[in-house]
C-alpha cells in the first residue's frame, strides 16, 4: 500500500486517512439507509454522527495502546528467555 495517495503543493493525502474517512462515511450511508428503511428519524442520525466519529476514533487510540503496551510486558516478563525473538522485539519496540 502507498503511504502517500496524492500530494499537490503543502496538502497531502495519506491512504490510511483517506480509507478511515472512506468507512465512516460508507458507515453514515448505511445507518442512514437503514433508518430511512425503518421510518426512524433522520435527524437522529445526523446529530449522532459526529459523535460516533469522535467516540470511535478515541476507542480506537485507547485499544491500539492498551495492545501495544500489552505486547511489551509480554516482551518484558520475556527479557529473561534464552529465546533471542523477544529480546530483539522488545529492543526494537522501545
Amino acid at each position: 500500500m502507498y503511504p502517500t495517495l496524492l500530494q499537490i503543493g503543502p496538502f497531502t493525502l495519506h491512504s490510511y486517512g483517506f480509507f478511515v474517512a472512506l468507512g465512516f462515511l460508507a458507515g453514515y450511508f448505511l445507518v442512514r439507509k437503514e433508518m430511512d428503511k425503518r421510518g426512524l428519524s433522520m435527524e437522529l442520525t445526523d446529530q449522532l454522527f459526529f459523535f460516533v466519529i469522535v467516540a470511535g476514533t478515541i476507542g480506537a487510540r485507547f485499544f491500539y495502546f492498551g495492545a501495544v503496551k500489552f505486547v511489551l510486558g509480554i516482551c518484558g516478563l520475556s527479557r529473561k528467555s534464552r529465546n533471542g525473538t523477544f529480546q530483539m522485539l522488545a529492543y526494537v519496540s522501545h
